[in-house]
């Protein structure tokens, strides 16, 4: 994998990883510990199910925006099974959670609320001056 999509020198495809999520029916984040989590974000723009583990940023940050997606803590049981076979099963399940995790997503990470981000930080150190 590399971070742009070529022709190497001996004519095979080199793909980028945003190649992979229109063929995924699944995206599984394990993580235990994890910095915010943009390969979250990335599923969630391409409309993938998400499976998350409950780690610390999920659980303070991201969980309580109430996006939809079936949770572990800590290890798979029966009934993260049971949510992962109704998603993968249910297309209008899947649809109403990919829509709904979409729209969350731009809501709380899309480019407006880092630009006003970027506009808030950037006015305090100008006003610090």
């Amino acid at each position: 994998m590399e971070d742009r999509r070529r022709i190497d020198k001996h004519g095979r495809k080199i793909y980028v990883l945003h190649d992979l999520y229109p063929h995924a029916d699944l995206v599984m984040y394990p993580s235990i510990y994890e910095g915010f989590g943009n390969a979250l974000l990335e599923a969630f723009y391409y409309m993938v199910p998400v499976v998350v583990n409950r780690y610390p940023v999920w659980v303070r940050d991201i969980e309580p925006k109430g996006f939809m997606v079936p949770m572990m803590d800590g290890f798979i049981n029966n009934q993260v099974v049971g949510e992962v076979r109704r998603v993968l099963d249910d297309e209008e399940y899947r649809q109403e959670m990919v829509v709904h995790n979409y729209n969350l997503a731009s809501r709380y990470y899309g480019y407006p609320i880092l630009r006003y981000g970027l506009r808030t930080l950037l006015n305090n150190i100008k006003n610090q001056m």
